[in-house]
């Protein structure tokens, strides 16, 4: 279920930890470049990490792209979130959250609609999270990549991008066209993952 790095990822759960205190920071999303960087890697073991120290978190499946956090936390084929963009009714929520094995970590599954069906219209999903939030220490959005629309209005709705670079892989070109893209949404990077480090 989880590739788990004890090392890395408390380390990176640390680092993550510090820099949303200072920054008072609840609502994140990860995304990066391209495909295949692992963001979800990145998301699942943060998260779980996270919860394994006493956090309550809840991850959402928003990369329409690719549902593998879906697949790999046995949630492919519910409703989620697809289902409230489609229906803009945010008073379902919790109805589609799923419990995951690890206590504290629950999932809001990408959902079972065709995203091309969809207006993006994000400001009652985020004004209902915030109403949510005494319910969570985090909200972790895994996205899809940067250039998809749903990932520019979750830049623009949350609180912080986590960016994700693959060692000897993503360019270093496209590492800053992302990072500029962030900047003119108007989002705030708290950092960079580099994955698959050797």
């Amino acid at each position: 279920m989880f590739k788990k790095n004890h090392y890395q990822f408390t380390n990176l759960c640390l680092n993550f930890k510090t820099l949303s205190q200072k920054a008072k920071t609840r609502i994140v999303m990860i995304t990066s470049s391209n495909q295949g960087e692992g963001k979800t890697t990145i998301a699942i073991n943060l998260t779980r990490q996270l919860a394994e120290e006493g956090k309550r978190v809840l991850i959402v499946d928003a990369d329409i792209d690719h549902q593998d956090l879906s697949i790999i936390l046995n949630a492919q084929g519910r409703s989620g979130f697809l289902n409230l963009l489609k229906e803009n009714d945010f008073s379902k929520f919790e109805l589609y959250i799923l419990n995951t094995q690890i206590k504290g970590l629950e999932i809001l599954p990408i959902g079972n609609v065709d995203s091309k069906e969809l207006s993006f219209e994000y400001k009652g999903l985020f004004e209902y999270l915030r109403m949510i939030l005494n319910h969570y220490d985090y909200i972790i959005f895994d996205s899809s990549v940067i250039n998809n629309p749903i990932t520019r209005s979750l830049v623009i709705n949350s609180d912080g991008v986590i960016l994700v670079a693959r060692q000897n892989d993503t360019l270093k070109r496209d590492m800053l066209m992302t990072k500029k893209i962030v900047n003119e949404l108007g989002g705030k990077t708290l950092g960079w993952v580099l994955n698959a480090v050797k």
